[in-house]
């Protein structure tokens, strides 16, 4: 075909367009890889990228979708490494269906691999109330 690896460009896929690291924490914006960018897919990608720090991890979110199915997947983590005898990690699929075939399987594919790596007991996920205000926090809705 006349073409050698030279000749073609290099292409990466970021989850992020830009990042700032300071005072406050670590923030990251931009667009996100996928056909859609829902809710829900943006807190599974925030979460991707805290999973990348070398440290036991409690995310809080308002995204219950998020949450809930991050949970089962720390279950059956959990779960695998409560085999005795266990002398290899399974990285099938726990939901038996291709991850293509799922919302966000991409993402929660991404998910589950870092989840096996990193060891479910690294990391736990607590739901919040969203877009509460100083006032929320005054009257007790919100600590």
């Amino acid at each position: 075909d006349g073409l050698d690896d030279d000749s073609l460009p290099t292409i990466s896929r970021n989850f992020c367009c830009h990042s700032m690291i300071g005072e406050v924490g670590a923030s990251i914006w931009g667009g996100i890889a996928g056909q859609r960018a829902s809710s829900t897919r943006t807190e599974i990608a925030a979460v991707l990228m805290c999973m990348l720090q070398d440290m036991a991890l409690h995310i809080a979110s308002d995204s219950q979708a998020m949450i809930d199915k991050a949970r089962i997947l720390v279950a059956k983590a959990s779960a695998l490494n409560a085999l005795e005898g266990c002398s290899s990690w399974s990285i099938r699929n726990p939901y038996g269906r291709p991850w293509a075939m799922q919302a966000d399987g991409d993402l929660w594919k991404a998910f589950w691999n870092a989840l096996l790596s990193r060891g479910p007991q690294t990391i736990t996920f607590t739901k919040v109330k969203a877009h509460t205000t100083v006032d929320d926090v005054g009257k007790g809705i919100i600590t």
